[in-house]
Parts: C-alpha cells; structure tokens; sequence
C-alpha cells in the first residue's frame, strides 16, 4: 500500500508511477542481483589475495626477451603496494627489497622509490 500522504510531497510520484507487485519484485531482484555480482568481484579478489600472483619459476630464460632477474635490472621502483602487500605475502619479494634499499636512491616521489643497481 502506498503512504498518499507523502505522495503530496512528490507531486510527479502517482500510484501508477510506482507501478504493481510485480514491478517492485523485479526492482528488489535487480538490487539483489548486483549486490550479489559485487558480492562475488569481491570474493574473487580475496581469494585471489589470499593465493598471491606466482610467477613459474620453470620458464626457461629463453621466453623473455630480456632477462628479469634482479642482478640483470638497472633500476628498481618500490611503491606501497611492494612494501604493504607483497612483501607480506611473498617472503622474496622481502629479501628483494631489503637488498635493493642497499642500492644507491636515485629519486622519491611520494610514495615511489627509484633505486639504481651499482652492478650496472
């Protein structure tokens, strides 16, 4: 039932606007529709943080055309998301970045770090 009494309120609000059961059901699975869907964006995302981004350690060097490892980079950038996330979720990121502040800072901005590899 509908509260005419607040309807003089909204004067462009009918009771035909409002529309029937049927279109209030539909209104309330919508709703509930999307909340589910963001519902499951965000567990997926939690999962997907609890299991952590694991890159192969068994692809042969010969599939990059330059060669990732640490030894071979002439900077480092570290931002919050190395320090807050995945040093505490990959214990050799940790290692990486304590050896990389060891390396000479070469700019900072804000939140980012660029550290230069006197190896190279």
């Amino acid at each position: 039932m509908v509260d005419t009494a607040n309807m003089a309120k909204f004067p462009g609000i009918t009771e035909a606007a409002i529309g029937t059961q049927e279109d209030k059901l539909r209104r309330d699975l919508l709703i509930f529709a999307c909340a589910f869907m963001n519902l499951a964006v965000v567990l997926w995302l939690a999962i997907y943080w609890v299991m952590g981004l694991h890159f192969p350690a068994n692809i042969p060097r010969e599939r990059f055309i330059i060669d990732p490892s640490l030894e071979h980079a002439r900077y480092v950038v570290i931002d919050r998301i190395w320090r807050n996330w995945a040093a505490l979720a990959l214990p050799d990121v940790a290692k990486m970045i304590t050896q990389v502040e060891g390396w000479p800072l070469v700019m900072k901005d804000g939140e980012f770090e660029v550290y230069r590899n006197p190896a190279r």
